[in-house]
């Protein structure tokens, strides 16, 4: 029994996930989650503030250190050290062997004597060695170990770490703009494909009633046509609306299923069981409540606060290019450790640099200069780009009251439509109307509906979009 009962519980499983249906909130509210484009945006504020971090550490000690061990193939000092001269008064030599390499000029070691003046093995008689010198071989130092640490606090920078610090600063400041920026263009994009299939849906509710209207209507034309009242061709341009209604109804379908698609991949939604509930298109109030003066709305917009950061941001460029020409000072201490004679050595050593970086003052007047023109630019596009934000607000508002009108103009437009239909009909019924005009205000009856919802969907668009240009 348990087994039997799997698969229907399945297939109610099933049926609930296709019928998921989101509303404009939920699919705002996914959006701001799902979003591949806002969770880039939400990746660039964790870099800014990465980056942030990265730059305080401009403020802290330089440490380093270095290890290495070294064995050559040879001594690496290498030399002969010379002896002490040597008398040799007072010291009797004869019979003495000589000493291989070894020469005692005078024949007197200074401190010490040699008991009978003899030394067995040497032979110096004949030899005058006053006053020669003598020298000895002398190697060292074949391998070793050396490793050191170093800490460097830099006290003056010219202001390059200052300045990091402010653009950093400033990094994060814009991409939080910037974040803000793309969130209202998605939420606003999501608007826009909500009320497209809102509308495209509406259409399909008036071609079902289209479809009713011409099934009776084909119903009643086969009577007339079996009581020889008219002929076939009557029959036959039914049939033709028919056909022209279906492949209406085609369109509109794959129009529903392309924006569907889109709309769930803004949501980060599956595919397979988004949709949106029914939402019906009613007539649109006027929309002065909305109204927002255009100097309010460009200093609200973040089109502004991110030029005048540009602005900033060009100033602190040219602070950073002066800086790389001062000097820079830092104090510090290393510790050594070294192993060169089979003995442990150590020392520390206190440190003081001041370095000066006088060839970059050659080029660095230029860069400068360049920098000061880049600021330039941006100062001459911050007033540019408030003169075209005032305009696209105005040009905003005045696409919202032109859809509102033309919502007004389509509501009168449908209310007549259907008026003309129903007499259309009623006079059909009574025989006094061809079918020829009868299938004209069938038409009119469509494309006035139509026409109407397009209308009610653009309005809803372009109070989006100039709900996004003025908060």
């Amino acid at each position: 029994m348990k087994y039997r009962l799997l698969p229907l519980v399945l297939l109610l499983s099933a049926a609930s996930l296709s019928a998921q249906t989101w509303t404009l909130a939920q699919c705002i509210e996914s959006a701001i989650q799902h979003n591949a484009q806002l969770k880039n945006a939400r990746l660039d504020i964790s870099m800014a503030d990465e980056d942030r971090a990265h730059a305080k550490t401009g403020y802290f000690p330089q440490v380093s250190a270095t290890g290495g061990a070294f064995i050559g193939a040879k001594d690496l000092i290498r030399g002969e050290m010379e002896m002490p001269s040597m008398g040799t008064s007072g010291i009797d030599l004869s019979g003495m062997g000589g000493m291989p390499g070894t020469e005692m000029p005078g024949g007197e070691m200074p401190g010490t004597q040699i008991p009978g003046g003899e030394m067995p093995g040497m032979d110096l008689s004949g030899l005058d060695l006053a006053g020669m010198g003598s020298s000895m071989p002398l190697s060292m130092i074949k391998k070793g170990v050396l490793a050191t640490l170093t800490a460097l606090q830099p006290l003056y920078t010219g202001g390059q770490v200052v300045t990091a610090n402010r653009l950093a600063m400033l990094q994060q400041e814009v991409s939080r703009l910037q974040y803000e920026m793309t969130e209202k263009d998605v939420v606003q994009n999501i608007e826009t494909y909500f009320w497209r299939l809102v509308s495209l849906r509406s259409n399909i509710q008036t071609l079902d009633a289209v479809d009713a209207q011409l099934a009776e209507v084909h119903r009643q034309t086969e009577q007339y046509l079996s009581a020889g009242v008219i002929n076939r061709n009557d029959l036959l341009r039914v049939e033709l609306k028919q056909q022209e209604i279906a492949g209406d109804r085609l369109s509109l379908e794959s129009g529903i299923e392309l924006v569907r698609m889109l709309l769930a991949q803004l949501c980060g939604a599956p595919l397979a069981s988004f949709d949106i509930v029914a939402s019906p298109l009613l007539s649109p109030i006027a929309p002065d409540s909305l109204f927002v003066p255009a100097d309010v709305a460009v200093s609200r917009r973040e089109e502004t606060a991110l030029t005048a950061k540009g602005v900033e941001a060009s100033e602190l460029q040219v602070k950073m290019e002066r800086s790389k020409l001062l000097p820079n000072v830092a104090i510090g201490a290393s510790g050594i450790y070294y192993n060169v004679m089979e003995k442990n050595q150590g020392n520390l050593v206190g440190l003081a640099t001041v370095n000066v970086p006088i060839s970059d003052w050659w080029g660095g007047s230029h860069a400068i200069r360049k920098a000061k023109m880049a600021a330039q630019q941006r100062a001459n596009s911050l007033q540019d780009t408030q003169e075209k934000l005032q305009i696209d607000v105005l040009a905003a508002w005045n696409n919202l009251q032109e859809a509102y009108k033309q919502t007004q103009i389509a509501e009168t437009s449908t209310q007549q439509a259907d008026e003309n239909l129903r007499l259309s009909r009623n006079q059909y019924n009574a025989g006094t109307l061809p079918l020829t005009d009868l299938l004209d205000a069938v038409t009119l009856y469509t494309r006035s509906h139509a026409s109407f919802s397009s209308a009610c969907a653009d309005y809803q668009v372009r109070r989006a979009e100039y709900e996004r240009k003025t908060k």
